[in-house]
């Protein structure tokens, strides 16, 4: 690979991440599953040449590999859904590596780019989430209405 842009999507899941590298300058694209743990894609992107862009949608495994951007390796979740199916045979058939693969083909990344919150307002989020369901669960479902 040159020293160029390396374009990474990654389709994140719990004990493994399908990666795409789409090198900006030779058009080179590298196709991976790295098993393990979402931080440990780390180790990955780190050896990587030249300027790193990854983007990976938001899920159940968090903003823990988005919080570790740092100068020349940066890391962007988008919105959930943003990945357009593509047309042609086989195109309902989702998988992690097409995943992986349009979100590094997209240029510029994503149009709806979400922002990646502090571990502080995590933190209060859950709060206000888990106090809104121990409020549900104390009031009860909404009382029988006869309807016409």
């Amino acid at each position: 690979m040159s020293e160029g842009t390396c374009w990474v999507g990654l389709d994140v899941h719990a004990s493994r991440t399908a990666v795409a590298v789409l090198d900006s300058a030779t058009g080179e694209l590298i196709k991976r599953t790295v098993i393990g743990r979402p931080h440990e894609v780390m180790e990955f992107l780190e050896q990587l040449p030249g300027r790193v862009r990854a983007v990976y949608e938001a899920g159940p495994t968090g903003y823990g590999l988005a919080r570790r951007s740092r100068p020349g390796l940066q890391i962007s979740v988008c919105a959930p859904g943003e990945i357009a199916a593509g047309g042609g045979a086989g195109s309902r058939i989702k998988t992690g590596a097409r995943d992986a693969l349009k979100l590094a083909r997209l240029p510029g990344g994503p149009a709806a780019m979400v922002v990646v919150p502090t571990v502080a307002q995590e933190q209060v989020r859950d709060l206000v989430r888990a106090r809104e369901d121990v409020r549900a669960d104390l009031i009860g479902p909404p009382p029988f209405r006869w309807t016409r």
